[in-house]
């Protein structure tokens, strides 16, 4: 017998490859036997939302965070994916009580801040998308530094690299 996160995995990467009802079959069974599962309720509830079953994603959503507050899991992609589907309803302060939560969990999560960002875009509020997009950016470069650091090297070609300047404030001579 296959194990659950196995069937689970199966679904996460339907739905990545855009087989939502693949997935959504999946994760219905799935919720049918586990009914009280706040990841199973989330994953189907964000299958929901990419299906433009707004309420039923939201009815989904919603259950998966209670679920998972009441356990005590922290899980921000849940948090995020609610406070999308809200935000697509007009549900605005809704929205962006779940986008803050979100951030609460996962303050540099680049995918949040600009969809954040885009619900004050459409709210009419340009300042506040702005400080949040200029956030995603500043956020996204970290992640790719962090991960990528030789990305941070540039030399034109044909050009000496770049010196540096020693911490004593002297030339460098190298």
């Amino acid at each position: 017998m296959r194990e659950v996160r196995d069937i689970v995995q199966e679904g996460v990467d339907h739905f990545h490859a855009g087989q939502l009802d693949k997935a959504e079959f999946i994760f219905d069974r799935l919720a049918a036997k586990y009914p009280n599962d706040g990841l199973i309720q989330g994953y189907l509830g964000s299958v929901a939302s990419k299906a433009g079953k707004h309420g039923t994603a939201i009815s989904l959503l919603s259950s998966a965070v209670t679920t998972m507050l009441s356990e005590g899991t922290k899980f921000p992609g849940m948090w995020s994916n609610l406070a999308s589907v809200l935000k697509r309803e007009g549900h605005t302060k809704e929205a962006e009580a779940a986008f803050l939560q979100a951030l609460e969990y996962d303050p540099e999560n680049v995918h949040t801040l600009s969809n954040y960002s885009g619900m004050w875009i459409n709210a009419g509020q340009p300042e506040k998308a702005e400080a949040l997009a200029r956030e995603a950016s500043r956020c996204h470069e970290k992640n790719l530094v962090e991960k990528e650091p030789q990305l941070l090297v540039l030399e034109i070609e044909g050009q000496p690299p770049l010196t540096t300047t020693p911490a004593d404030g002297g030339d460098d001579q190298s």
